[in-house]
């Protein structure tokens, strides 16, 4: 019996795998083998079954070195050891251990901008458009798009990862940055029984609570009298915590027209005002992996997959910004300014500052399954021929909503106006940014506030793909040319993408979408409702020194998840969620693709330097095809399909020499996404707000890039 022992851990964990294989007794008679021994020679049984084998970093290391040295194309690999060697949380964060790849950060961890749907979790040398594999089959997430949302798989499901940044002819179309290939265990990858646990423990300072990561997996093979046959189960079940705190300053602008201040640069740039935020929230993931391999013969191998996901993600977002209804920046007449060697302001102080506060909570659920078999066929020593049937269900929910209190006491009006303004003490210097009001009561007193704004938002979407591959390759011996090799392949990809966004503007008028008040019409007071409100921020918000006598943030009724905390909001306001889709709010794309391509590999000698690579090409036919809903001048809507049918060809040389650019790589179902259904805090400011009424669908508010963004993290 041969075990191998691994631990590793941010608070607590324990690991082991006991592997039952059919060992070779060692030549001297039984005797322990002595000294370090390879994964090679473990699946081989080269030790003695009494070792115990202990495999680390160095041996995952040499496995990847290996995948790369032999592979024909630019290639990098990480395999499961270094995953798991630190808690990576997603897939997402394991893959930034690869050179090359930049992974975006949300919410606390490795993920993708679940509110803007504008950048991918990861990029391959700085390029977005990156195709995602599994197990060398294409994938996709119901999100929108051609992305797989990586971080909804845990990294404990994986046998490991190949990024390919110049991908060859064989390789599925469609990511001009690069692909991600994600490698999952198969039966017949270990010589015998394997039964292995992990668990681990995480601690999260900041909002003081644990996660918990924990997995199990089991794998055998079998001779029976119709061949061997290997089963293969593997199951993830993790929960993560997260709060990040936020302060961001401006965006900034010139001084006003006639306004100086002593000191000042003539390129001052003074910020509009200040935000800050606490987000809080939770993910839960689970996924299972198995697979069964039948050598049904010394020439036809039998392999069936499913590998199943699911991924919930929880947020609490409450906002604090300035919203002064204003296009000129106000530093205070006489204050003392500091300034940097650009010209941004460090510190100083603002007048007449108004705020408005907004929490927009989400709750997301998604899953995919993906369900495959294939048949690999030795025909000849020389000729191998494989087919290979995929199908792939996801689906991608979520429920959004929104919720605003104001200083402001009538539509219309502006931090002039409005009898809540107060000036803002800032001061950029140092290790924290901080800022606070010259009159704290302002922000933490309840009848200072009205109710203006709420909204709702439903994401309802479902993706499908079936795909039929057929493979051959030809060994050809000697000479200049070493092999052929080609293949057929049909995919017919579907998503419908279903959403809304309704906004609802308040005031003593009753609810109103259209958000038409006339200017001057009172608000409704948070007094009406006071239990609309809780204190902010939360606890230990950076170092304590920003709104010390802190402030209120809006607050949902009591309700069983995001939509009936929803629906009893609204209730209180004679409001109505909108429950169902409008024509408006559906599209549904599909994409049919017909491939062949061919590879010719070669390899020749040069003096004492070996050279190899491959010559291929890819031709591909896409038919796409775009439903959804034309919307006339004189308002009526008319359904509408749009078409389209073209064949690219794709030549591809690939020596192996230093890294270039695929610039010959394609990029499909372009123009493909779902529509724009961006939420209120999602959606920086177009233009200024007319100024009969406030804009209240922007709580993070982009006028340009803010000179200065802290976020602490836990």
């Amino acid at each position: 019996m041969k075990c191998a022992l691994l631990a590793g851990a941010s608070l607590a964990a324990f690991a082991g795998t006991i592997a039952d294989a059919a060992a070779q007794t060692a030549a001297d008679g039984g005797q322990s083998t002595g000294g370090s021994a390879t994964l090679d020679q473990v699946a081989s049984g080269q030790v003695d079954p009494q070792d115990v084998v202990v495999t680390g970093v160095r041996e995952s290391i040499r496995s990847a070195q290996a995948l790369k040295r032999n592979a024909d194309q630019i290639i990098d690999s990480v395999n499961a050891q270094d995953i798991g060697k630190l808690p990576d949380a997603n897939t997402t964060e394991a893959l930034q251990r690869i050179t090359g790849v930049q992974i975006q950060r949300r919410y606390g961890e490795g993920a993708t901008d679940f509110d803007h749907r504008t950048q991918p979790a990861i990029t391959v040398r700085g390029l977005t458009q990156v195709q995602n594999f599994l197990d060398g089959r294409a994938i996709y997430s119901a999100s929108g798009g051609r992305a797989f949302d990586l971080e909804g798989v845990p990294p404990e499901l994986l046998a490991g990862i190949d990024v390919y940044k110049n991908a060859p002819a064989n390789i599925i179309e469609g990511g001009v940055g690069g692909a991600v290939n994600l490698r999952t265990r198969k039966p017949f990858d270990t010589p015998g029984q394997v039964i292995s646990v992990t668990a681990r423990g995480n601690y999260y300072d900041r909002v003081d609570k644990f996660g918990f990561s924990t997995s199990g997996l089991y794998s055998n093979r079998y001779d029976t009298g119709i061949g061997e046959i290997g089963i293969l189960v593997n199951a993830v079940y993790s929960k993560s915590q997260y709060r990040q705190d936020g302060l961001l300053a401006g965006p900034f602008g010139p001084l006003p027209t006639g306004t100086s201040i002593a000191g000042a640069p003539a390129n001052a740039q003074i910020p509009y005002g200040f935000e800050i935020y606490d987000d809080t929230g939770d993910r839960k993931r689970f996924g299972i992996a198995a697979a069964v391999q039948w050598q049904a013969s010394d020439k036809l191998l039998v392999t069936a997959q499913y590998q199943g996901t699911k991924y919930w993600f929880n947020r609490t977002g409450a906002y604090y910004y300035d919203y002064n209804n204003r296009n000129v920046t106000s530093p205070a007449a006489g204050a003392a300014f500091t300034f940097n060697k650009e010209g941004y302001a460090t510190s100083g102080t603002l007048s007449q500052q108004t705020f408005e506060t907004g929490r927009f909570d989400q709750e997301l659920w998604s899953a995919s399954q993906n369900a495959t078999l294939n048949f690999a066929y030795q025909v000849t020593d020389k000729l191998k021929m494989s087919v290979d049937v995929q199908y792939l269900d996801s689906y991608y929910n979520a429920d959004r909503n929104g919720h605003v209190l104001s200083l402001y006491t009538r539509s219309g009006q502006d931090a002039t106006t409005t009898p809540h303004a107060t000036n803002v003490v800032f001061d950029l210097r140092g290790k924290y940014p901080r800022w606070d009001v010259a009159n704290p009561s302002l922000l933490n007193t309840a009848s200072n506030y009205t109710t203006p704004y709420i909204a709702d938002s439903l994401q309802r979407n479902d993706a499908r793909t079936l795909a039929l591959a057929y493979d051959a390759e030809y060994e050809v011996e000697g000479g200049f040319l070493q092999k052929l090799r080609g293949g057929l392949r049909f995919a017919d990809n579907t998503i419908d993408l279903r959403g809304t966004w309704n906004g609802v503007c308040l005031s003593q008028l009753g609810p109103d979408p259209s958000c038409s008040a006339p200017s001057g019409t009172a608000l409704i007071p948070l007094s009406r409702n006071p239990q609309l409100s809780m204190p902010g921020p939360s606890a230990n918000w950076f170092d304590g020194n920003t709104v010390k006598n802190g402030l209120l943030y809006p607050a949902f009724p009591a309700g069983d998840g995001v939509w009936a905390q929803t629906k009893a909001l609204y209730a209180l306001f004679g409001a109505r969620t909108k429950d169902n889709f409008t024509p408006g709010d559906l599209n549904s794309q599909t994409e049919k693709t017909y491939t062949g391509w061919a590879v010719a590999d070669y390899a020749f000698e040069l003096g004492s330097v070996r050279f190899d690579g491959g010559v291929g090409v890819r031709v591909v036919k896409t038919q796409a095809t775009s439903r959804g809903t034309q919307f006339n001048a004189n308002g009526s809507t008319t359904p509408i399909a749009v078409q389209r049918l073209y064949v690219r060809p794709a030549q591809r040389e690939y020596p192996r020499a230093p890294d270039r650019p695929a610039a010959d790589a394609l990029r499909l179902f372009e123009g493909a996404g779902p529509p724009e259904l961006r939420s209120a805090v999602d959606q920086p400011d177009a233009q200024q707000p007319q100024p009969d009424q406030p804009d209240h669908r922007a709580a993070e508010r982009q006028l340009g890039q803010p000179a200065v963004a802290a976020d602490q993290v836990g």
